[in-house]
């Protein structure tokens, strides 16, 4: 690989890491932002592929790394914890037992 290429895929590394930092720091799993993200981080991943700067199991490591970085788990853990959480979380009821308009 010659000091060229080496140098274009340390600024393909940055660039989809800081992609990932924004994309993990969205606090709302569903927000349109995220999805946005989402849909740019699978074309980088696309693009690097395509022009074989990188491998699927470099970018993996690089997916995993950045994650364990912000959340301090794997991928793994986090969504056994957010499956579980969902399926725990209560809904209180109590406070549509008033009429709305006096809900303010």
């Amino acid at each position: 690989m010659s000091l060229n290429q080496q140098y274009q895929k340390l600024k393909y590394i940055d660039g989809f890491k800081d992609r990932l930092k924004m994309f993990y720091g969205i606090k709302d799993l569903k927000s349109a932002h995220r999805n946005k993200l989402n849909h740019e981080i699978d074309g980088f991943i696309e693009a690097g592929h395509l022009i074989r700067l990188i491998t699927k199991q470099e970018l993996q490591e690089i997916i995993d790394e950045q994650h364990m970085d912000i959340f301090g788990e794997t991928r793994q853990e986090r969504r056994e914890k957010l499956r579980s959480k969902s399926e725990v979380a209560e809904i209180n009821w109590d406070v549509y037992d008033s009429p709305a308009i006096q809900r303010r």
